[in-house]
């Protein structure tokens, strides 16, 4: 399962809480999780308790009683008579003193009939686990009665049975059942209690009730927190669930500290090595995988399959699960090749000790699947979708959501083999199946709707899809709200139906629609530059080029509207631009809905509700909603304030400068529309239909793809000829419609976003100055520089040899024997100094080759004190030795792994090996270019500070950030490695010197130091007051597609953190023309170069230090190597790359320009301020 799914409601074990002496003040006055039993006092219990049970065992029902009857008035006294344990014990003695013979006889008979159904249940066996939940619940009914814990414990079992068979409307009457009796026996503030409102929440939730379900599981952790402490694991178990609501509530931002309080809650109570932290870790991880931050995720997700291999064993389905889950953020992170093996060790695990009969085997075939899928193989992926289907049919059933999944999963796999025809009544399939199961109002059947709309409209049917399309946007409208990204969507997948089949005032009348809708979802699903992580398509560009025609001024404006919003939100903080009357009606609304809140939490938690209260529940859910679309109405408006007003913007424009911007519409229906616009100080905004190749212009795949196309060549280094003739159909493409109207240009001010982001304009039109912005607001809002002196932070050449000495691989294997998996501390091993990974080889002298063996010898050994016991253990120098100890005759204490040892430690090691390939990375080559780099360019400052070799390290720049000394350099140059990531947003990286361990996994309070430096670490950490930030290194410009806000990574990361612009590359660079073009740029820079007579802008700069690098001769080439190489010495690190830094590149000849070629010279763009 791929979902965050809420943690059932768990029974609290008398004595959890550890005993301590009590507070002499009284019992009653103390919160309940302070009143716990002194030591003597809880061992008073324990004696009592274990009489109890030898009494009862012997149907001694008096001396029973008059034992619980202690433990009562003992607990009263010490803890008080409202205390929840004081009232489980009382409920306890009721039940003893009032059921006859045959009444005990049938109560056993109901533990016995729930035991067994929990173990047909937890074994995959659902349906037949029904009759015998319900077979318990009869007999309580029977003989407790309606009002005892033990029935309502028997609703709730019959209701999870009913919901894992997919049937979550016929259990929510029994959850509520069973809320019902705890409130009214066992009291509000009781544990139980609160785990029945997380019951009722998570039914809620499965039906597709999130907002409603948010009340409840906040009042659950209420009472956790008052009657279990902070310090709880239930308590955390609450955290977890309030998190997972808030997620599902798309409010990811809330959630997170949730999930981490819950980690910090297991680790400081239960400790490290318990199965609970492991879940704990894994929810932190999903949550950051969710906000984009699936690099800092993967080493959570690693502790936590640490932590179950280590406890529970590789044979445990939730050890099974962490391989999943590991996968899952290796595809999160574009690595599905690496991610296989992980899926298919999950399915091992599954189908080993789980069998081929249990829906997570299915689930684990799913994800086989789908990862084979992505990897763009579909047609081996189909069979495994069909094997999931048919078990699903076959043991959940027809009609269950997770049979309705595979139907569409298989259709999807239909569709990606261009079998459209045949996805069509699958996705039917799985709508009807939605219908029946899940109800209209579900987001689930919402999706089924616009699965089947989106495939008659593959298939050239729109007018079928348009009244589905409408019918999946009223159901999201009506559960999601206007203001959710679902809903948005439905707008907009509407609106591209109308257009697609000419309706184009209605489809503009819904467009507008899609924008509030839009606006809104994503005003409340994070913060800041995050609201551009996952960017879907935003409906002002179809609106605008519906409208260019007409409305020129109108149409730019819609698109502006779309440019670097995530970046303009985090750096201008609205929220102070509401006028009075705005911040009064903002508060009344917020206060109307806490007030609604606590309304509908009573109504919601009765078993069964009149027609006036449903009347009265809908009523309070409708002006609920109006008055969260009316703060959302708020909150579109003083965003939109974030942008500049369009003469703002015209006049941030010299007279000889254009802004120019492309917007491209595509979607499944065939919409496809394609724009430049053109901004100038004066006139209107100009706007080009760009014609495709096509027949009447229209655009062809080839057309569509040539942006892609020409940076793959570039990045690739391809021939020249290549690279030219793409260009040049580039240009005709994208620049040649505008010309026209750039008499007179001569710096052109481009906004890179959507299919032209990370192409490098001035190769299609190098007779124009290019400059990089975020968007026209951008420009107009840029503060006024302070003029200061110039001081720079040059950081290269790090050290990439790694610092420490890899493990050798291990092939010893012991002979035989048991390989230990856990060990109990005081338990008869532990205490003999075993530990996990040991293998016992014998025990008494009998050697252990089977499970059966060491039985046996225990067994035999029985009238024995001790016996030997030896064991093989592999020792910190890496060589296995064999040791015996004395051991008390009888249970160990350990958890042995099932199959014989040699064989489960190969598989260990396998394993291992499998996922130390998947984290780890390419060697990365050393760097001597870039000590000359830095050298030159640090001689033309004053006191520059510079960090080299081991210094050029994460360690070092964390020190200058934490003393505030970053803020005082004006340039700050990064000549390292670089690694981009176009997969998750902000995770490229700056990898600086590797030859000291970094740590094993990322604190919450500070950069990770595992030697980079990330743009996530930038954009939360760093603080600068920069005119220019320059990353010297491979792919600094690459990042996650972020819509408007272009990609996401380095370049809103400095801009945001203090930096007036960045210099950055879009490929891997090569040393020598990099140090040559760096040195050049940062001469222009500061008015150095011989001949200049003074500094140049940044932009003119960097385009002049390109058009040098590109002209030099084969021998001006090897001078100026020569020079950059002089003086500077090298010291003890050689120069481990295959030519010599300053020499001509591989393949060039005498009398060539050896870096004409734009992969030297076009990879470095400036983002931000040009001037």
């Amino acid at each position: 399962m791929r979902g965050l799914i809420l943690v059932p409601g768990w029974v609290v074990l008398v004595g959890l809480v550890a005993a301590q002496e009590p507070k002499p003040a009284e019992p009653a006055k103390a919160p309940q999780w302070q009143r716990v039993l002194s030591k003597e006092d809880a061992k008073t219990v324990a004696d009592l308790r274990r009489k109890l049970a030898a009494a009862k065992a012997a149907d001694r029902v008096d001396e029973a009683v008059k034992l619980l009857e202690e433990v009562v008035a003992l607990r009263t006294r010490v803890q008080g008579a409202d205390h929840w344990e004081v009232v489980d014990e009382r409920v306890y003695l009721k039940t003893l003193r009032t059921l006859d013979a045959d009444g005990r006889r049938d109560w056993r008979a109901a533990r016995l009939a729930n035991r067994e159904a929990f173990q047909l249940h937890a074994g995959g066996r659902i349906a037949e686990a029904a009759p015998l939940f319900q077979k318990a619940l009869d007999i309580r009914r029977k003989v407790l009665g309606e009002d005892h814990p033990d029935t309502a414990n028997s609703y709730n079992n019959v209701a999870a049975n009913l919901q894992a068979r997919g049937k979550a409307a016929e259990a929510a009457p029994l959850v509520q059942k069973a809320l019902d009796i705890y409130r009214r026996v066992l009291g509000e503030d009781h544990p139980d209690t609160a785990a029945s409102y997380n019951d009722v929440a998570a039914n809620l939730s499965a039906r597709g009730k999130d907002a409603e379900a948010a009340p409840l599981v906040q009042k659950a952790l209420d009472i956790r927190r008052r009657i279990l402490g902070e310090d709880h694991p239930e308590t955390g178990n609450s955290y977890i669930n309030v998190a997972i609501n808030l997620a599902a509530l798309k409010k990811t931002a809330e959630a997170a500290p949730l999930f981490r309080k819950a980690l910090d809650i297991n680790r400081r109570v239960l400790g490290e090595d318990h199965p609970e932290t492991a879940t704990s870790y894994n929810y932190v991880a999903i949550i950051l995988e969710t906000r984009g931050k699936a690099a800092e995720a993967a080493p959570l997700f690693q502790k936590a399959l640490d932590i179950r291999r280590k406890v529970l064993g590789e044979d445990h389905p939730d050890t099974g699960n962490s391989y999943s889950r590991v996968g899952f953020n290796l595809e999160a992170r574009g690595k599905p090749a690496e991610a296989a093996p992980l899926y298919q060790k999950a399915l091992d695990i599954a189908r080993k000790v789980l069998g081929e009969d249990h829906p997570d085997t299915a689930t684990s075939y799913n994800n086989v699947a789908a990862n084979l899928q992505t990897r763009g193989k579909a047609a081996e992926a189909a069979p495994l979708f069909r094997k999931t289907l048919d078990f699903r049919r076959k043991v959940l059933g027809e009609d269950h959501p997770h049979t309705a999944d595979s139907y569409n999963n298989l259709a999807s796999n239909l569709t990606a083999r261009g079998k459209d025809a045949e996805a069509a009544p699958l996705y039917q399939k799985a709508l009807d199946i939605a219908r029946k199961v899940l109800g209209e109002d579900h987001p689930d059947t919402a999706r089924s709707y616009n699965n089947v709309a989106t495939n008659l409209t593959t298939r050239g049917k729109a007018d079928e899809a348009a009244p589905l399309f409408r019918k999946t946007l009223d159901i999201n409208r009506r559960v999601l709200g206007e203001d959710h990204p679902k809903t948005a969507t439905s707008y907009t997948n509407l609106a591209f139906n109308l257009a697609a089949q000419g309706k184009a005032t209605e489809a503009a009348t819904v467009l507008r629609q899609a924008v509030f809708s839009a606006e809104a979802s994503r005003l409340t699903r994070a913060k800041g530059i995050e609201r551009a992580i996952g960017a879907k398509f935003d409906p002002r560009l179809l609106l605008a080029a519906m409208e260019c025609g007409t409305n020129p001024g109108g149409a730019w404006n819609q698109a502006e509207l779309t440019l670097a919003r995530g970046l303009l939100d985090q750096r201008d903080q609205p929220g102070s631009t509401l006028t009075p009357a705005e911040s009064a009606e903002r508060g009344t609304l917020q206060a109307r809905v806490t007030d609604l809140q606590s309304r509908i939490l009573v109504l919601v938690t009765r078993t069964t509700r009149s027609d006036a209260e449903n009347t009265e529940l809908e009523q309070l859910l409708t002006a609920r909603r109006a008055a969260e679309q009316k703060l959302a109405a708020l909150a579109v408006a003083e965003s939109a304030r974030a942008v500049a007003a369009p003469e703002a913007i015209r006049a941030a424009l010299p007279a000889d400068a254009a802004l120019l911007l492309w917007v491209d519409v595509f979607s499944t229906g065939g919409v496809e529309e394609h724009f430049a616009c053109v901004v100038r100080r004066d006139g209107a905004p100009r706007w080009e239909r760009l014609p495709g190749t096509g027949e009447s212009g229209k655009w062809t795949k080839e057309d569509d793809a040539l942006p892609q196309s020409l940076r793959e060549a570039l990045a690739r280094s391809a021939p020249a000829a290549r690279v030219a003739a793409l260009a040049k159909q580039l240009h005709a493409q994208r620049v040649a419609p505008v010309l026209k109207h750039l008499d007179g240009v001569k710096t052109l001010y481009v906004v890179p976003v959507e299919a032209m982001a990370g192409v490098p304009v001035e190769v299609l039109a190098p007779e124009f100055t290019i400059s990089y912005v975020p968007s026209g607001t951008f420009l107009a809002r840029l503060p006024r520089r302070e003029v200061r002196p110039p001081t720079l932070l040059a950081v290269g050449d790090p050290v990439y040899e790694p610092g420490t000495a890899r493990r050798p691989d291990l092939t010893a294997l012991p002979p035989h024997g048991l390989l230990v998996q856990q060990v109990a501390p005081a338990g008869a091993a532990g205490t003999a100094g075993l530990r996990a990974g040991d293998v016992i080889l014998s025990y008494a002298d009998t050697p252990t080759k089977t499970l059966d063996d060491l039985q046996a010898a225990v067994q035999k050994a029985g009238g024995a004190k001790d016996a030997a016991l030896t064991y093989w253990r592999v020792g910190a120098d890496d060589r296995p030795a064999e040791r015996t100890v004395r051991v008390p005759v009888g249970p160990l204490g350990v958890a042995l792994a099932r199959d014989p040892a040699p064989a489960a430690i190969a598989d260990r090691r396998k394993t291992e090996a499998m996922l130390a390939s998947a984290g780890r990375g390419d060697p990365l080559a050393d760097l001597p270019g870039s000590r000359y780099e830095v050298a030159r360019i640090a001689g033309l400052f004053d006191q520059p500070k510079v960090l080299l070799d081991s210094k050029a390290s994460e360690p070092e720049v964390e020190a200058l950030r934490t003393a505030d000394q970053l803020k005082g350099y004006r340039y700050l140059h990064f000549a390292t490695h670089g690694k981009g990531d176009n997969v998750i947003a902000f995770d490229s990286a700056l990898i600086l010197s590797q030859d000291k361990p970094g740590e094993e996994f990322a604190p919450s309070d500070r950069p990770w130091r595992d030697n980079r430096v990330t743009a996530r670490e930038v954009l939360d950490y760093w603080n600068l007051d920069a005119d220019l930030v320059t990353l010297s290194a491979c792919e600094t410009g690459v990042g996650q597609a972020g819509g408007g806000d272009g990609l996401l990574g380095f370049a809103q990361a400095f801009l945001l953190k203090g930096s007036r612009a960045v210099c950055l590359s879009l490929w891997e660079v090569d040393d020598t023309a990099t140090a040559l073009l760096m040195q050049r740029f940062y001469q222009n820079l500061l008015g150095k170069r011989p001949g200049l007579a003074a500094p140049m802008p940044k932009a003119a700069a960097l385009r002049e230090a390109k058009e040098w690098l590109r002209g030099l001769s084969s021998d001006e080439a090897l001078r100026e190597g020569a020079a950059l190489r002089a003086g500077v010495v090298r010291s003890g690190r050689g120069e481990q790359v295959v030519r010599r830094v300053g020499e001509l590149p591989e393949g060039a000849r005498p009398g060539e320009r050896p870096f004409a070629h734009p992969q030297y010279w076009a990879a470095f763009i400036l983002v931000g301020d040009p001037n």
